[in-house]
């Protein structure tokens, strides 16, 4: 199996039923198993090494919210991944990190879409990419949000394993 999915890959259908059978702690770690792309925490003496991004998919975890409030983690179309918690930047730097980040945390973001992960947290997605998204979690039935809440990177990055000619995991 582990062969033929380095080959040709495994359907999004097939994937979705055998998490189903999956408890929690396991899925957690097939999606870090499946993330080991470049993934970068960024901090003060970092960020200007990497700004500015330009996400696809962003992540928000409220100051209250359960998991990991003030975490927020950043895709972007290559497949790079990015990390930090808010309280460690200035608005005036996430200007910097991304001026998109600063639209989806204070404003009503144009071409982006909110998804509510629930209990705080909240998944905004580029217009094109955020349909691709919704198409996708169709495959896996009715869901909840924590549940998307816990898949959202796996399904980004399918998403761009499909377009981008580089795969990262």
């Amino acid at each position: 199996g582990g062969i033929a999915e380095a080959i040709w890959g495994v359907p999004e259908w097939m994937q979705a039923e055998a998490l189903r059978y999956l408890p929690y702690d396991m899925t957690v770690v097939v999606n870090e198993l499946y993330h080991h792309n470049r993934f970068v925490c960024l901090n003060s003496d970092n960020f200007t090494q990497y700004s500015p991004i330009n996400p696809i998919a962003l992540s928000v975890a409220e100051g209250g919210a359960m998991g990991s409030p003030g975490n927020i983690e950043i895709v972007e179309s290559d497949g790079a991944a990015y990390n930090f918690h808010i309280s460690c930047f200035h608005n005036d730097t996430l200007k910097i990190i991304s001026p998109s980040l600063i639209e989806c945390l204070y404003g009503d973001p144009e071409d982006w879409k909110h998804i509510d992960l629930g209990a705080g947290n909240h998944l905004f997605l580029i217009e094109p990419y955020y349909n691709d998204f919704c198409e996708r979690l169709k495959v896996y039935g009715r869901v909840r949000p924590s549940w998307i809440y816990q898949n959202w990177k796996r399904i980004v990055h399918n998403m761009l394993s499909k377009t981008n000619s580089k795969k990262y995991y």
